[in-house]
């Protein structure tokens, strides 16, 4: 087994000192790592302003990157800073775990990787990991990604549906036809599904629609002509 000094410098948990290791008994597969932090030079998470108080402590278990057949898990005291600037607590700000997250940013790295080749169930099984959890690592891959649109330059959308699966499942795509970027995607195809779509842009970007085109579906039509005049 690897000493606590051969674990420490593995896992490079900057402001933070390996205190105690538990190995699994048995036919047990998890690796308990539990840290202390060391670093008195603290950082708002929020602002990156530097603190000098801390507000309080608590204990987080977070999963990191998998050790030979051992799931590792770090108990991690994560300490809330008093920021003058933001007038409040918050949390300390950390290099290799990012707020509020339940895995660490490297093993959020490698969920990324494989997500690129397979689906959130596929991976979330693959690492032992809840499905939510790697659904969130999936969003935020996909919001890194996929940019923001400038509302205030569209002028023009193109809205189609598509099918989900073999069926009778189906989804409304949006996109603005001279870029083709994709502007929003929503499940059926109703004037429901228009008006979802309608409703989430920012305050007048559909008063400077000028044409929007869609297929024979009267569903958009009769959302589109109500949203757009």
């Amino acid at each position: 087994m690897l000493d606590r000094k051969a674990l420490q410098a593995l896992g490079c948990w900057t402001g933070y000192r390996l205190e105690r290791v538990e190995w699994p008994e048995g036919d047990g597969r998890t690796l308990s790592l539990y840290l202390k932090p060391i670093s008195k030079v603290m950082y708002c998470e929020q602002c990156g302003a530097r603190c000098q108080q801390i507000h309080e402590t608590t204990v987080r278990r977070v999963r990191d990157l998998p050790l030979f057949e051992y799931r590792v898990v770090l108990h991690v005291p994560r300490r809330r800073v008093w920021c003058e600037r933001c007038g409040g607590p918050r949390l300390e700000k950390l290099a290799w775990l990012g707020r509020y997250q339940r895995v660490t940013e490297r093993f959020a790295k490698a969920c990324e990787k494989l997500l690129q080749a397979a689906s959130v169930q596929a991976v979330a099984a693959f690492y032992d990991l809840g499905w939510h959890t790697v659904k969130s690592i999936d969003k935020m891959r996909l919001r890194a990604r996929v940019r923001e649109p400038d509302w205030s330059t569209i002028r023009y959308l193109a809205m189609d549906e598509f099918a989900l699966h073999k069926g009778h499942r189906y989804a409304t795509v949006v996109v603005e036809p001279m870029s083709r970027q994709v502007l929003w995607i929503g499940q059926g195809r109703s004037r429901e599904t228009a008006r979802a779509f309608f409703e989430q842009l920012p305050e007048g970007v559909a008063k400077r629609i000028e044409a929007v085109a869609i297929d024979m579906t009267t569903a958009y039509e009769l959302e589109i002509r109500e949203q757009c005049p």
